[in-house]
């Protein structure tokens, strides 16, 4: 098995286990090189196949507090 085939199972078995992945998962599996539409539409509907849902971002579980998002750094007010 080589290196891709490996990611590609390593991804495989992060979106059963989850139910879903995230288009980041996917972009960070894929080569910059050599990604056609082609390859990607296959890569999607492979996913599709074996029934892992792609999403922008992870869902809420229920009983699970959502995440909090805080501005940077340097547009927190200070506290002195």
């Amino acid at each position: 098995m080589n290196h891709l085939e490996k990611d590609l199972h390593t991804l495989i078995v992060k979106g059963k286990s989850q139910g879903y992945l995230t288009y980041d998962d996917v972009n960070a599996y894929l080569p910059d090189q050599d990604v056609t539409p082609e390859k990607l539409d296959n890569l999607l509907v492979a996913l599709e196949d074996v029934g892992i849902e792609l999403v922008d971002k992870p869902p809420v579980r229920p009983g699970q507090p959502p995440l909090k998002v805080f501005p940077p750094a340097d547009e927190q007010p200070s506290l002195l």
